[in-house]
């Protein structure tokens, strides 16, 4: 393998690491506004990986 396959390889990699991470926090947002109270260690999880504060999560699930 060479250097630039592998460095598509991971860049794909992490592309699709972040795509599931922000879909992991849409679909937190949603549970929430559907009346969802989800496990608190899952929501700092989920606000970790996409680098967002639960200000922002409320601000999100305000507009939603």
């Amino acid at each position: 393998m060479n250097l630039t396959s592998l460095l598509e390889k991971i860049s794909t990699r992490q592309r699709q690491r972040r795509l599931s991470k922000w879909s992991d926090y849409k679909t937190l947002v949603a549970r929430i506004c559907d009346g969802q109270e989800p496990d608190a260690d899952e929501v700092a999880a989920v606000l970790f990986d996409n680098d967002k504060t639960l200000e922002e999560l409320h601000n999100d699930e305000v507009s939603t």
